[in-house]
């Protein structure tokens, strides 16, 4: 048989920045910096993000999953991550009370707009991309009754473009 499921995430939100205030500036949202002054102390952020993922599982205990999450991401008018994609894949096999599963995915995880704009206590860095993780695991189950199971699982993660302040 097989099934999808699929969704969507909008949020819009204005998040205040005092690091984003500025009297000279007539766009202070862009290029604001002095938080002392009077002016546009807000940072609008959009994002969207889309999701689907399709089972299909045969007759003979296979079961196979292929899915991916799309985000945008836009900060202001001229900022953000713009597009990512994080795709997942799952090969699963089940032999009577047993489940052995392989899971390889992609995902991102976003730089706070702390890390990025604040100008008090670290250097700013408008300019930051996401952290990307690459994920790999293998399982293995046993079911022992209906009430508990025995699990072994081996994982591995790589995350690349790690951030971490400079002060």
């Amino acid at each position: 048989y097989f099934y999808i499921i699929s969704g969507l995430e909008l949020r819009n939100s204005d998040l205040q920045d005092y690091f984003l205030s500025s009297v000279e500036s007539p766009v202070p949202q862009e290029n604001g910096n002095n938080p002392r002054q009077p002016g546009g102390n807000l940072s609008n952020v959009y994002d969207v993000g889309f999701y689907s993922q399709g089972n299909y599982r045969t007759k003979n205990g296979w079961g196979f999953t292929l899915g991916a999450r799309l985000d945008y991401n836009q900060i202001r008018k001229s900022g953000g991550l713009g597009y990512q994609l994080s795709p997942r894949l799952v090969v699963d096999y089940t032999k009577k009370d047993w489940l052995f599963k392989g899971i390889i995915s992609k995902g991102i995880e976003n730089v706070s707009n702390f890390t990025k704009f604040d100008e008090m206590n670290i250097l700013p860095n408008p300019d930051l991309k996401s952290e990307s993780i690459y994920n790999y695991e293998i399982s293995v189950t046993k079911k022992i009754s209906d009430e508990f199971s025995a699990n072994i699982d081996l994982y591995y993660s790589n995350i690349k473009d790690v951030v971490s302040p400079i002060f």
